[in-house]
């Protein structure tokens, strides 16, 4: 499984560390763009053969804004129905809603390109015409 961001990336897509609270570490940040890609995998994996080897920009994002949600509803004072709040809860629900078009082959994303096996990979058996014995 590949974690679709890193921590730098999550904190320009996902939420700026400045909003977080100081105890909030490096490793809490990778802990949940990891979950975040196991989510993302969970609807890519309709489309693709995992893992990705490349993806754009459009995952990135997506992952982050589940991830930055996820995080931030985990910390106790985290109110989903607060006006404060909203934003984070939108682009979640954006996020989910596209995974889901990917899944449907509605949504395709950019730059994506998985394992699948190419034509160089295929075996081929070669034999010569049958004796008729």
């Amino acid at each position: 499984m590949s974690s679709y961001a890193t921590t730098a990336e999550f904190d320009v897509h996902g939420i700026r560390p400045e909003a977080l609270p100081a105890t909030i570490s490096t490793a809490n940040k990778e802990a949940f763009i990891e979950a975040a890609s196991c989510r993302a995998d969970s609807y890519l994996g309709s489309q693709f053969h995992l893992p990705l080897t490349a993806w754009g920009l459009d995952i990135t994002q997506a992952v982050c804004a589940i991830a930055a949600y996820e995080l931030v509803a985990s910390l106790l004072i985290f109110q989903p129905e607060a006006s404060e709040n909203k934003n984070l809860t939108d682009r979640r629900d954006a996020a989910i809603r596209w995974f889901e078009q990917v899944a449907a082959n509605k949504a395709h994303p950019v730059d994506a390109i998985d394992t699948a096996p190419t034509a160089s990979s295929v075996s081929r058996v070669a034999s010569k015409t049958p004796r008729g014995w």
